[in-house]
């Protein structure tokens, strides 16, 4: 009988001692066990280990997505700096709007650095002109009546200054960078001298009745001057001094020699 029982005590002592090795093909490793399933906060996910003579583990959870960085750092820059001229950033452009009548008495300044437009779109304003000299590219539009009274500046890369407002840019414009384009297409625009010397392409259009009326001067490589639409426009000296090509549209070149 006590024989019987030490058997009986032998056989449920191996029992227990192989469910704590392999219950159900299964085994519980609960210092090693991996992380539940779920996305991990920005790392890389890992592959759950397989099961001791059984089925293979779950795949770990998938890596969770990187923090977004914020806009570019572009944006950010022209954000940070256009608000700072009193401009809005659009399209990594700053934007300086005049809207309502007699506004930015003081000339709006581009900032450095960034490509700028400026919209002195009420009359009378923009009326201390405006300075656009330090942007990467400068768009300025004058088309309020009496709006960029004085210079226009613009020392750009690229620049293109249009003045359709009656009156508009009555001092003048100058206009240096890569590229320059000159509009002066509303009535009496452009009033007092037109420069236009940027190092490689300029263009001055004085499409506007009694527009240009002044002198005009035009250099760098390739120069065209185009007064063919503006009733008595260019009446004065044009001067063009291009070291490529000179064209004359609808007037001539009366530089002296």
């Amino acid at each position: 009988m006590s024989v019987h029982r030490h058997l009986v005590a032998s056989a449920l002592a191996f029992l227990a001692s192989s469910c704590a090795r392999d219950w159900g093909g299964f085994v519980v490793l609960e210092e090693d066990a991996g992380a539940p399933g779920g996305q991990s906060s920005g790392g890389t996910a890992g592959a759950g280990e397989s099961g001791l003579g059984g089925a293979p583990a779950g795949a770990g959870g998938s890596a969770g997505l990187a923090g977004s960085g914020g806009v570019t750092g572009g944006a950010t820059s022209c954000e940070t700096v256009c608000s700072a001229y009193g401009g809005t950033c659009l399209e990594n452009t700053c934007v300086i709007s005049c809207v309502q009548d007699d506004s930015c008495a003081t000339a709006p300044e581009c900032p450095p650095g960034i490509p700028c437009r400026v919209l002195c779109q009420g009359r009378r304003t923009c009326i201390q002109g405006v300075d656009c000299e330090d942007a990467t590219a400068c768009s300025v539009e004058c088309s309020g009546d009496d709006s960029c009274e004085q210079s226009i500046r613009c020392g750009s890369a690229d620049c293109s200054l249009d003045c359709p407002g009656a009156n508009a840019c009555d001092v003048g414009a100058l206009c240096t960078g890569t590229t320059c384009e000159i509009r002066c297409t509303g009535a009496q625009t452009c009033g007092t001298s037109v420069t236009a010397s940027a190092v490689a392409n300029n263009t001055i259009v004085c499409s506007g009745q009694n527009s240009c009326q002044q002198e005009i001067n035009c250099s760098g490589a390739e120069c065209t001057v185009d007064c063919r639409e503006g009733v008595n426009s260019c009446l004065q000296a044009v001067c063009c001094t291009a070291t490529a090509s000179c064209t004359m549209l609808g007037t001539t070149n009366r530089c002296e020699p």
